[in-house]
């Protein structure tokens, strides 16, 4: 009999949806993940995360997930975008003018 194998398993696909509820689930539940991001973050606790919420839409455009955070007296945001469906594509200088722009407008 033959010894099964990774590429035997067929899986279904994996939409961009999909990976965005399971980033969120795993910011509201998993320590070690709001451990991973205080780190980038430099921040010395783990964040603790107060909002989160998939397709945010304002006036600056959308967000795959915006995670609002707390870590001690700092208070801050982490916007996710999901690229699994979409082409490699470096950032322009309007896409940074949009963060800029969502971060004045929602954190005032």
């Amino acid at each position: 009999m033959r010894k099964r194998g990774v590429s035997d398993v067929l899986l279904p696909r994996i939409y961009e949806r999909d990976i965005d509820v399971l980033i969120q689930e795993e910011l509201l539940f998993n320590e070690s993940v709001r451990s991973l991001f205080s780190k980038a973050l430099e921040l010395r606790d783990s964040i603790q995360i107060d909002r989160c919420a998939l397709s945010v839409f304002d006036s600056t455009g959308e967000t795959d997930i915006e995670a609002r955070f707390s870590c001690g007296e700092h208070r801050g945001a982490l916007l996710i975008e999901n690229k699994i469906d979409a082409a490699f594509s470096q950032p322009n200088r309007s896409d940074i003018a949009n963060v800029q722009r969502f971060y004045r407008h929602s954190l005032g």
